[in-house]
């Protein structure tokens, strides 16, 4: 009813209730109650709360899969990921197969660059969920990276186009997509992909390939904002994408008939 307070207030309530009333039956029923905390403090933006009340009902119910999927949740949007994955380890021990866990571990895994892990998640959420769109998505993402590092071009761009059906909303297949393009001798085409994975998610990495596709155009103001955009958001190796804005800001000067001003 929109009451998150009282919501609180009466869990708080029934857990003091329990443990002062009856202590030898709480460490066996408080689970329920610890676990409806946890949710109204996830859903409150309390996410270190949820995660106390989800460790505090593990140490009653330490089989509860639901709480460590929880908490590894909690654990994989704070960024802390070594955690979300003993989590989501643990939910999959203690429960029947689903593929959730599957799903979420394999994105920590991509976040920490295991993957040939990943994909084997991926690939398992789809035989536990044949329909889950995501997962094919990822699935065949991921396919396509391994396929580019072997250079096996033609591969790597269908498992992209794969990718890209099951979920048009995946910025990393659009991205590795724009590579293929390039590589193919096809910058338009690579530009018309790496405008829509930007579209999907602002990335560093994806701001400097678009500036270095609009500096192969020579379009150096688009690639001159691209590679200041990548700087701003942190892009890796800042060093060389300093190198290419020099190159590009000195190029416009020359284009306006003005002289190039040596880098420093």
């Amino acid at each position: 009813k929109g009451r998150p307070n009282v919501a609180l207030d009466l869990l708080n309530a029934a857990l003091g209730l329990m443990e002062a009333e009856a202590p030898q039956r709480f460490p066996l029923e408080c689970g329920i109650l610890l676990h409806n905390r946890a949710k109204l403090h996830r859903a409150q933006k309390r996410p270190e709360r949820a995660i106390e009340d989800l460790t505090l009902l593990l140490q009653f119910e330490p089989s509860s899969g639901e709480a460590y999927f929880d908490r590894g949740l909690l654990q994989h949007r704070a960024g802390r990921y070594e955690p979300a994955l003993a989590d989501y380890a643990a939910a999959l021990r203690w429960s029947p197969p689903y593929w959730e866990p599957h799903f979420n571990r394999a994105q920590v895994q991509v976040a920490l660059g295991e993957h040939d892990a990943a994909l084997r998640d991926y690939e398992r959420a789809l035989v536990l969920n044949p329909d889950h769109a995501d997962s094919r998505a990822h699935a065949f993402c991921l396919r396509g990276l391994s396929a580019l590092a072997a250079r096996d071009f033609a591969a790597a761009e269908r498992c992209f186009l794969i990718s890209i059906e099951a979920n048009p909303g995946l910025a990393d297949a659009w991205a590795n997509l724009a590579t293929i393009r390039f590589r193919a001798g096809d910058p338009e085409a690579a530009l018309d992909d790496l405008d829509r994975a930007l579209t999907l998610r602002e990335d560093p990495e994806v701001f400097f390939n678009r500036a270095r596709v609009l500096e192969a155009l020579q379009r150096w103001e688009e690639a001159i904002a691209d590679y200041r955009s990548a700087l701003t958001l942190g892009a890796s190796d800042p060093e060389t994408i300093q190198r290419r804005l020099d190159h590009c800001l000195a190029l416009e000067q020359e284009a306006h008939g003005q002289p190039a001003t040596p880098a420093v």
